[in-house]
C-alpha cells in the first residue's frame, strides 16, 4: 500500500471520529434563561390588541432622476385591510387600498382623473 493511501485513511478515520466532538457549551443559569424567555413573550404580546392603527408622515424617494417628497395618510385593521394615499401639494396623487382579497392602485394623473388598476386574488402562505 502506498504511503498517500495510509496517509489518506488515517486521516478520513480522524475525521469520522473528531467530528462529534465540540467545545462545551457554556453554563447558564436556568433563572436568566427563563426571564428571557418572558421577557421575549411579553414584547411579542405587547401591541396584539391594538386593532386599527392611523397616522400621516412623509416620504421621499430618491432616484437617478431627482428626489420626491409626498405627504402619506394611512388607516389599517387588523387582519387585512390597509389604505395608504401619497399627496402633494394637498392633492392625492396614488392611493394603494387592500382588503385582503385584493390589492388596488389608484393612480391620480392629473386633478378629476382617475385610473385604477386591480390586482388580485392575493396569494395566501
Amino acid at each position: 500500500m502506498k504511503p498517500v493511501h495510509i496517509l489518506f485513511r488515517i486521516i478520513t478515520a480522524l475525521a469520522i471520529s473528531l467530528a462529534g466532538c465540540g467545545l462545551p457549551r457554556p453554563q447558564t443559569d436556568p433563572s436568566l434563561d427563563k426571564a428571557a424567555w418572558q421577557a421575549a413573550r411579553a414584547i411579542r404580546s405587547m401591541n396584539q390588541e391594538i386593532q386599527t392603527s392611523k397616522g400621516t408622515g412623509k416620504v421621499r424617494l430618491e432616484s437617478p432622476d431627482g428626489v420626491q417628497t409626498y405627504q402619506i395618510a394611512w388607516a389599517a385593521r387588523a387582519p387585512d385591510r390597509v389604505r395608504i394615499t401619497f399627496t402633494a401639494s394637498g392633492h392625492p396623487v396614488e392611493t394603494i387600498a387592500a382588503d385582503g382579497s385584493r390589492v388596488t392602485f389608484y393612480q391620480r394623473i392629473s386633478p378629476g382623473s382617475c385610473c385604477a388598476k386591480i390586482f388580485g386574488p392575493i396569494p395566501r402562505n
